[in-house]
C-alpha cells in the first residue's frame, strides 16, 4: 500500500510525539542549538502536516527525516524533546527533499513554512549534516524497515483515534 504525504505526516508525527513525551523529564538538560527557549505553539502534529503539505516533498521524506532523527540521536546522545523537535524536523525534512527529491524548494522558502529566519535555518542545516557526518544516504531495506515498523505501531491506532474511536 502507498501512503500519501499527510498519511506518513500524521504517522512520523506520532512516533516522534511519543519520543518527546518519554523524553519530556530530559527537556532542560542536553541543550543544543536546536533548542527552543519554549515549546513552540503549533502542535508537533500541525506542524509536520504544515511542513508536509508547503514543501510539498515526497512521502517518502517523512520516513527518512525520522532515520536521520535517529543518526543524530545516536551521534549526539541529545534526546528528541518538545523544546528541539520543530526545528530538527524542519532541517531533516529539508536535508531529506534535497537528497530524495528531484524538485524542492529554497532553504529561503522552508525558512518561512517552519517558522525561522533564513541564517538560522542554513547554520541549522550545515550542522545536522556535520553531525551525520554527511551520511544521508537510506538503504531501501533500512527505509522499508521503519516505514514497517512506524506502520504497524502507529496506523491502526492513528486511523482509529482519528475515526472516534477507543485506541
Amino acid at each position: 500500500m502507498s501512503y500519501t504525504t499527510e498519511q506518513l505526516a500524521i504517522l512520523a508525527a506520532a512516533v516522534l510525539q511519543d519520543r518527546c513525551a518519554a523524553n519530556r523529564c530530559l527537556e532542560n538538560q542536553h541543550l543544543s542549538r536546536y533548542h527552543s527557549t519554549r515549546i513552540p505553539a503549533i502542535s508537533l502534529m500541525d506542524y509536520i502536516r504544515r511542513v508536509g503539505k508547503y514543501s510539498r516533498c515526497s512521502p517518502e521524506c517523512l520516513i527518512i527525516a525520522v532515520v536521520y532523527l535517529d543518526r543524530y540521536v545516536a551521534a549526539t546522545q541529545i534526546p528528541i524533546t518538545f523544546r528541539n523537535v520543530h526545528r530538527l524536523v524542519i532541517v531533516a525534512i529539508l536535508v531529506a527533499a534535497k537528497i530524495r527529491d528531484d524538485i524542492y524548494y529554497s532553504n529561503a522558502y522552508y525558512a518561512s513554512i517552519g517558522g525561522l529566519q533564513l541564517a538560522e535555518l542554513n547554520a541549522l542545516e550545515m550542522d545536522f549534516v556535520k553531525t551525520l557526518n554527511w551520511t544521508t544516504f537510506v538503504r531501501p531495506a533500512q527505509y522499508r524497515l521503519y516505514l514497517n515498523e512506524i506502520i504497524q505501531r502507529y496506523d491502526r491506532s492513528t486511523a482509529r483515534s482519528a475515526s472516534g474511536e477507543d485506541v
